[in-house]
């Protein structure tokens, strides 16, 4: 059951924040930012759009707040902020107005220690490993014994625009970014006629003698043999799955329109199921059902680790030498792809998630009893007190960069909470007429809301990045029009581990800005 910001959540907010007598000492006005990382293993425990690193939020908390005081972030995301709050010893209340977003903050919170996540991973795959593992078995090539496929690479069929030759997208030789036709080298398309897909690669391990264990074979291998076996075991594997009925139940919203799901329906992709290979989507189905079988202590950690693993088992999987992952923050279906084995996938994920949560439960002071996380939006913060929270950490959507309604989606398709909440959004998206103006007035508000519910002579932390839509004098004028005191200078922190999108393209963002603001000792709740 995901909390929400409504009547029933006030008894909770009132007793996190009872009691909270304002500290009149004169806080920090300015953080020294360390350099950040995506390595952090409660950093790690959920894929989402746009986090902050934990050791940037950790420094923030330390700084600007007092053990047992209140940390507010109204767009909680994945809960970083909280997480990290509540292992410094403080109270923690999250808002987001994502069904999604409020799930994965909710669970991350509520994790148990390490032993029990892998306990319920270990109830869970009892159950479901009869009926998928048979979804994704092979032979071995090298002694005809028995296999699993790990992943299978699928690449899109192109049609040469010049010479009319059609060939898959993994034969396509690619110079300075651009891809080629094989046959007469015209340079292709940035989206080229598509004729289908095909798959060309199979990874698998061999769970007889072989050694090693894992093995590769491809469409036009080398090896005679492993040619023979991929064309015997692996496509007809696929063959035989693509008729098979999907039982259970999946998802099968439509997407809504907007600037992000464009790019689905420009490829003929216009519901949650069509996002997924039907091995793929038939696995997950099986998965998604045995957890709400499960029993409540195992439920909610198998559900959060599903959701964490199910961006990586889309269409969105592309298939790079060394690696893969997918393009965060858009609907991009690479034209060549994994077909990742979720038992695989999962496995995977429990064990970054145990970890994880081991880390949030070696902090004495860590209390999941000291948080409380709910849907909500940030331009409403009524169900919270006048002057009860010491610290606000404010992280507003960066303008139409990321489009969370659209992009999570899918998990509130999985979760069965979809909600029509686009038109909320504090988002620039002219597909959806969502103007500057409208970002403007919803700023405003939650600028007044901020500066309601925080005590007076205390510190609100301000992440953005929008170097292009002019968003950013529009924040700082209502964060002032608001009542707040600019602290300190402009200052910026920096990642280690840059993006895939980072290390691509020239004009992406490498740093995000961070401002400290006050509320005036004399001031009291407008």
């Amino acid at each position: 059951m995901i909390n929400r910001l409504d009547d029933g959540s006030r008894a909770a907010i009132r007793r996190l924040t009872a009691g909270r007598a304002g500290n009149r000492a004169k806080r920090p006005s300015r953080v020294e930012l360390p350099v950040g990382s995506r390595h952090a293993l409660t950093y790690r425990l959920h894929a989402y759009w746009s986090k902050k690193p934990h050791e940037v939020l950790r420094e923030c908390i330390e700084s600007l707040t007092r053990p047992g005081e209140v940390v507010l972030d109204p767009f909680c995301g994945s809960g970083g902020t909280l997480v990290v709050a509540a292992m410094l010893g403080r109270r923690a209340i999250g808002v987001d107005r994502s069904p999604a977003a409020a799930f994965i903050s909710q669970s991350a919170l509520s994790l148990p220690p390490a032993a029990k996540v892998h306990a319920a991973w270990s109830a869970l795959l009892e159950r479901i490993e009869p009926e998928i593992k048979p979804l994704y078995t092979t032979v071995c090539h090298r002694c005809n014994g028995p296999a699993v496929i790990r992943y299978t690479v699928i690449a899109d069929n192109f049609r040469c625009s010049i010479c009319r030759s059609e060939f898959a997208a993994d034969r396509a030789p690619r110079t300075g970014g651009a891809r080629h036709c094989p046959e007469c080298d015209a340079k292709l398309a940035r989206s080229p006629e598509r004729t289908g897909a095909i798959a060309v690669e199979t990874s698998a391990e061999c769970e007889a003698e072989c050694k090693p264990r894992a093995f590769k074979r491809c469409r036009d291998d080398c090896d005679p043999g492993a040619a023979s076996y991929f064309d015997k075991y692996d496509l007809s594997k696929i063959r035989e799955v693509d008729e098979m009925q999907v039982s259970a139940w999946r998802p099968t919203d439509r997407f809504p329109q907007g600037l992000k799901t464009a790019e689905l329906f420009g490829k003929g992709i216009e519901r949650i199921d069509s996002l997924f290979t039907r091995r793929n989507l038939k696995a997950l189905a099986v998965l998604r059902e045995a957890i709400d079988e499960l029993p409540p202590e195992h439920r909610t950690p198998m559900l959060f680790c599903f959701t964490a693993a199910l961006t990586s088992l889309t269409l969105k999987s592309q298939h790079v030498e060394g690696g893969g992952g997918y393009l965060p923050g858009m609907y991009y279906i690479p034209p060549v792809r994994k077909e990742r084995n979720p038992l695989f996938s999962f496995r995977r994920i429990v064990g970054q998630v145990a970890r994880g949560a081991d880390e949030m439960h070696s902090h004495s002071c860590f209390r999941s009893s000291n948080t409380w996380v709910g849907v909500g939006s940030a331009t409403d913060l009524g169900h919270i007190g006048d002057e009860t929270i010491d610290f606000v950490f404010l992280d507003p959507p960066y303008s139409d960069k990321i489009q969370f309604s659209e992009l999570n989606f899918v998990w509130e398709s999985w979760l069965g909470v979809v909600e029509d909440w686009g038109d909320q959004e504090i988002v620039l998206n002219r597909a959806r007429g969502r103007t500057l103006v409208e970002w403007e007035n919803q700023i405003c508000l939650v600028a007044a809301e901020v500066f309601r519910v925080l005590k007076p002579g205390s510190r609100m932390a301000l992440t953005y990045d929008d170097p292009r839509q002019g968003t950013w004098p529009v924040l700082l004028s209502a964060l002032k029009r608001a009542g707040f005191d600019e602290m300190s200078a402009h200052s910026s922190y920096a990642v280690r581990q840059q993006t895939f999108v980072q290390r691509r393209s020239s004009g992406a963002s490498k740093r995000d800005t961070l401002i400290v603001f006050g509320k005036p000792q004399d001031s009291g709740a407008s």
